[in-house]
């Protein structure tokens, strides 16, 4: 549990730190951050370019290569700089007050891993934010990837680890409100903080959280037995416990008793939107389930998709969110931009050409009156397979619509999840 095989990588596996998507130019900023226990945090914030203000008043407030990205646009020859003020001092004397400018602030979702994941898992991520005009900011969190620290504590810990990017975040001129993207302890991590600092954040994605890590730990005691002799685990399921508590405690520091979700869901008072594998027999199905049923917001989803814990979430999946965020998240200046929510098709012979495929629409059908508010299963050619609390299983007919054969193409391989 606390210490799960840790992932390594190459910095390359994060793509390009200027990159191009449609018309926009995108930079990844790599920045190292320390947590309440001392521990450096390797983090990247992706955002537009175009972010980067040049109000000279919020100069000092910017990073180096932030400022690197205001000269090379300005044609400034920063070379003989030596600090920091020297380059804030050069870029005042270049640009006088007729020049200055400020891009507005945007939403910024902060993707939180799983206990063997890192930062690079947030790219899955990356295109669905920044095509909405949101920043990403992704991190490995402690004792996972890059960073600091010998062991995770499933959300324990992790929550400081949050409270140490918004601190940052907060104090930057690019971001205006933060959601939080987590997968299993990622997900754990967002309920845990998100309970206990109402006001920080302003919603969040949830895929495949647990209630809470005592339950998980019998679950997974009982199905992998984690070494522990059968004549104990037959003669005592709390005295497995006692002993998987004892050695959580001596190695990481914490009690799994203290990591329970399910005790804190109530008091979330944000829009919440839950992912859960069908298939999952790690963390099952149930957990998410207990969870939506006590969140505390009534603006609450939950999405049961094909597959298990460590899948790829298939194209309905973020479909979902899109409209998730589309709904609750985005800013009425957004809004503007995206009248109607992105949508992903995935990547088949008809979309391998596309600049993108959250930009693709399907015309003369209005998809927001047509998804359930609740639970979705599938999404077919002709009908949409739903369970909600107040139906059982049944589908609806989508009449009156007359799809192109590249729609019947796209579709084509997700017709039910």
């Amino acid at each position: 549990f606390v210490r799960p095989q840790r992932v390594t990588y190459s910095i390359d596996m994060l793509g390009p730190s200027q990159f191009r998507l449609g018309k926009e130019v995108f930079v990844r900023e790599d920045l190292q951050l320390e947590n309440a226990r001392g521990f450096k945090l390797e983090c990247s914030h992706f955002y537009n370019k175009k972010f980067v203000t040049t109000n000279l008043g919020d100069l000092s407030q910017l990073s180096t290569k932030q400022l690197k990205v205001i000269c090379n646009d300005h044609s400034i020859d920063i070379r003989g700089c030596v600090e920091k003020t020297d380059v804030i001092n050069l870029i005042r004397s270049k640009l006088g007050p007729d020049k200055q400018s400020a891009v507005d602030c945007a939403p910024c979702i902060v993707y939180l891993h799983g206990n063997c994941g890192c930062r690079v898992d947030s790219l899955d991520a990356l295109e669905l934010c920044l095509l909405y005009g949101f920043s990403l900011f992704s991190v490995d969190l402690s004792g996972s990837g890059l960073s600091e620290g010998e062991y995770i504590s499933l959300g324990h810990y992790e929550q400081e680890d949050v409270r140490c990017i918004l601190e940052y975040l907060k104090e930057s001129s690019l971001v205006s409100s933060i959601v939080l993207w987590g997968r299993s302890m990622g997900a754990a991590t967002s309920l845990l903080y998100s309970s206990q600092n109402p006001g920080d954040i302003s919603a969040i994605i949830l895929d495949s959280p647990f209630s809470d890590l005592y339950t998980l730990s019998g679950e997974v005691a009982q199905q992998m037995k984690l070494g522990i002799p059968q004549w104990i685990i037959s003669s005592g399921f709390s005295l497995v416990m006692q002993m998987i508590r004892r050695s959580i405690r001596q190695r990481a520091n914490f009690d799994l008793y203290a990591v329970a979700p399910i005790e804190h869901v109530q008091d979330c008072n944000i829009p919440g939107i839950f992912i859960h594998g069908e298939s999952d027999d790690f963390v099952s199905p149930k957990h998410s389930l207990s969870l939506y049923e006590k969140y505390g917001d009534n603006r609450k989803e939950i999405l049961l998709v094909k597959g298990d814990h460590n899948s790829p979430r298939p194209v309905e999946a973020y479909n979902y969110i899109s409209l998730f965020i589309h709904r609750y998240v985005l800013t009425e200046k957004l809004r503007e931009h995206h009248p109607e929510p992105l949508r992903v098709f995935g990547c088949s012979s008809t979309t391998k050409d596309l600049d993108c495929f959250y930009c693709k629409q399907l015309k003369g059908v209005d998809h927001s009156s047509q998804w359930p508010y609740n639970v979705v299963f599938g999404v077919g050619k002709d009908s949409i397979k739903l369970l909600t609390p107040f139906t059982e299983v049944s589908s609806q007919n989508i009449t009156g619509v007359s799809y192109g054969d590249e729609i019947l193409t796209m579709l084509g391989d997700y017709s039910f999840l």
